[in-house]
């Protein structure tokens, strides 16, 4: 792990954009001014996070939570001041209590930017609980923190809120600014308020989790951790995942309904995930009267167009010869991705007069390239779709240059997926 000090500032805009879902690891901190203490450099030098275990509890509107921090100062005795974030807004972690070396310690609420700080016209603040420690020459400390946060909800595209679903998360990659990598990190999931493991619709770092019948647990080794190794999710508060798919089975499928299942069987049920795939991939191209149903101007036609269709592709085919379902799943996938590809898909808005009294007519509608993944990443939930191609790698490329690495990609993937699909056809 660098010495980058900024990780633990930087978690700010995260916090900004998450409001209420605020809480993560403990890391050393800045002064009022801005300038890193003489002292905090030293943490990053001396000082270990060797393990952590975060024990989270969920219901309907909180979130417990109870993180053990396991820290080895490798140096002489240290005297800093760290913290936990709280982003924009002050006063969101609900009876927050910090134990150092068996003995509970008083916290103050502090804001890196002072009055605040002026971003796009608007005032921002970074607030964090703040507090003092002592790190005796070359021994272990283990500090512990118990919270508990409001769980924020979602909102529907037009503003309303949705009272069902929610999100929310523990952060890790504020844990990047001590010396090292993380040696062992545990986060331990449990539910209350009739909630359970059926109820989560989707979750960050599938891979590294565990889904048990009434918790899931995630596990790191020697993690240096990033953004991306945040711990977030999403789930629906009256509904769990056998009671969404009886609806579903029950009414008439339609590129939403069968996308929202289709998350859920992601994580629960694969099989029919590749089910729920290759029928959404078939509303896609279904036509009446010749025009696609997918025409018009809906938001739920255009994100599947412009963003469902390559995740269904990528994802076929790289699960073709790992799971059953995803070959069955591919040449549907496939065939509309290549008349995505080929500029044949239309939103038709024939018949709409907009405020300023022009009429609307059809708008090709066209694949962001940008957003074709790395094959590695195709299982990477993400608000926003898939993960756009060189952000991580290969930072600093230029749109043009990852537009060409992005068309090559994607010939070398097609021409695999046909000599699967012909192969299977052969059989």
């Amino acid at each position: 792990m660098t010495k980058k000090l900024i990780m633990a500032i930087g978690v700010t805009a995260l916090m900004v954009i998450w409001a209420n879902s605020t809480w993560s690891d403990i890391a050393p901190i800045k002064d009022l001014r801005g300038v890193t203490l003489a002292t905090q450099d030293k943490a990053a030098e001396q000082i270990e996070m060797r393990a952590e275990e975060v024990y989270l509890e969920l219901g309907k509107k909180t979130m417990s939570v109870k993180a053990v921090f396991h820290m080895y100062n490798e140096g002489p005795e240290l005297k800093i001041k760290e913290g936990f974030p709280e982003g924009h807004y002050k006063n969101i972690l609900k009876n927050f209590t910090v134990t150092c070396r068996g003995e509970t310690v008083k916290t103050d609420i502090i804001n890196l930017y002072g009055e605040g700080k002026k971003i796009h016209n608007k005032i921002i603040h970074d607030y964090w609980l703040a507090w003092e420690n002592t790190y005796p020459a070359n021994s272990q400390q283990d500090i512990e923190v118990t919270y508990t946060v409001d769980i924020p909800g979602h909102n529907f595209p037009d503003g309303t809120p949705d009272p069902n679903m929610h999100y929310t998360g523990y952060i890790l990659h504020t844990g990047a600014a001590w010396k090292g990598v993380i040696g062992q990190a545990k986060i331990i999931l449990t539910f209350k308020d009739g909630l359970t493991p059926l109820h989560i619709m989707n979750i960050a770092r599938p891979k590294k989790a565990v889904i048990e019948k009434d918790k899931i647990i995630w596990t790191f080794k020697n993690l240096e951790p990033s953004q991306k190794d945040n711990i977030n999710f999403s789930f629906f508060i009256s509904k769990d995942y056998p009671q969404i798919l009886k609806d579903y089975e029950n009414s008439s499928h339609s590129l939403k309904n069968t996308k929202e299942v289709k998350l859920y069987a992601k994580l629960h049920d694969r099989k029919n995930y590749w089910r729920l795939s290759k029928e959404l991939m078939e509303i896609g191209e279904k036509k009446e009267n010749g025009e696609r149903v997918t025409s018009g101007r809906n938001d739920d036609a255009r994100w599947f167009l412009e963003h469902e269709v390559i995740s269904v592709f990528c994802e076929s085919l790289k699960y073709a010869k790992k799971e059953e379902g995803a070959l069955e799943t591919l040449p549907a996938a496939t065939a509309l991705f290549e008349t995505m590809l080929d500029n044949k898909v239309f939103h038709d808005y024939t018949g709409v007069t907009y405020p300023n009294g022009r009429k609307g007519n059809k708008e090709l509608i066209k694949i962001n390239l940008l957003n074709y993944p790395y094959k590695e990443e195709y299982d990477y939930p993400h608000d926003r779709g898939i993960f756009g191609i060189g952000n991580d790698k290969e930072p600093g490329l230029s749109e043009k240059h990852k537009i060409a690495m992005a068309k090559e990609m994607i010939k070398e993937d097609l021409l695999e997926a046909h000599k699967l699909i012909d192969a299977d056809k052969k059989k």
